[in-house]
């Protein structure tokens, strides 16, 4: 059995991994803008889940989340830094909030999500963590510029 926690994990693949890693046992630490969508599985696995209402932008709140989960369980195996999204168009349409909003979430998100890890990892002497993308995040369509 693994401790798992896992960014951007309400809905799409991140509620799949969820949901895979309960049924095979594991403790899974699932974060989100918004928990609603985790009140079926906090019934199913009162013991073996967390649901932990996060948002990646916060620092802090990061910081928080991720300790609260090591104890919580004990223990921290494995970080997935899941939450992220697109921005998708030509160039010269993206304005500058937008792109600063997009870097805060899927680059700094997820750069303090690992920095909140690591420390608990090197105590423990063992961790892993899983960075994902979609595949627009390191290749795009013609025409079109995406940060992901």
């Amino acid at each position: 059995m693994k401790t798992i926690f896992i960014t951007g994990a309400s809905r799409g693949f991140g509620k799949l991994w969820v949901e895979a890693l309960l049924k095979r046992g594991d403790n899974v630490a699932a974060t989100s803008r918004t928990i609603a969508a985790y009140k079926d599985l906090t019934e199913q696995y009162p013991t073996q889940f967390l649901p932990i209402q996060l948002d990646i932008t916060d620092k802090k709140a990061v910081t928080e989340a991720v300790n609260n989960a090591h104890r919580h369980f004990g223990s921290l195996d494995v970080v997935i830094n899941n939450a992220g999204y697109g921005l998708f168009g030509a160039i010269e349409e993206a304005g500058e909030q937008e792109t600063k909003d997009i870097f805060e979430a899927n680059v700094f998100g997820t750069l303090w999500v690992t920095q909140a890890a690591l420390p608990i990892f090197r105590a423990q002497k063992s961790g892993h963590i899983i960075q994902l993308s979609s595949v627009l995040g390191v290749w795009t369509l013609p025409g079109q510029t995406s940060a992901n």
